[in-house]
């Protein structure tokens, strides 16, 4: 059983295939908004603060590469800013 609190992804179609394999019971999910086959994103524990910024396109600049996946997680009050962009 894992029991990481965060855990960065990729290559996921959608929602519905992330929660397969992490139960939305357990974890919150976070995914790229970009219209695309295949997303980043996180998985955080329920109960921890998490805070979804927008997605970082900036670094897509040939037009054809993921958005990163951006979100702000709380730790003892302290904001902790992670990405994920493969």
């Amino acid at each position: 059983m894992l029991r990481a609190d965060v855990i960065a992804f990729q290559e996921v179609e959608n929602r519905d295939a992330a929660s397969k394999v992490f139960n939305p019971a357990v974890y919150q999910l976070f995914i790229s908004d970009r219209d695309a086959q295949m997303r980043t994103g996180f998985a955080v524990r329920q109960g921890l603060s998490v805070t979804r910024n927008a997605d970082l396109s900036e670094l897509n600049v040939s037009g054809n590469l993921r958005h990163g996946t951006d979100i702000t997680l709380a730790v003892g009050g302290t904001p902790i800013r992670l990405f994920q962009y493969t």
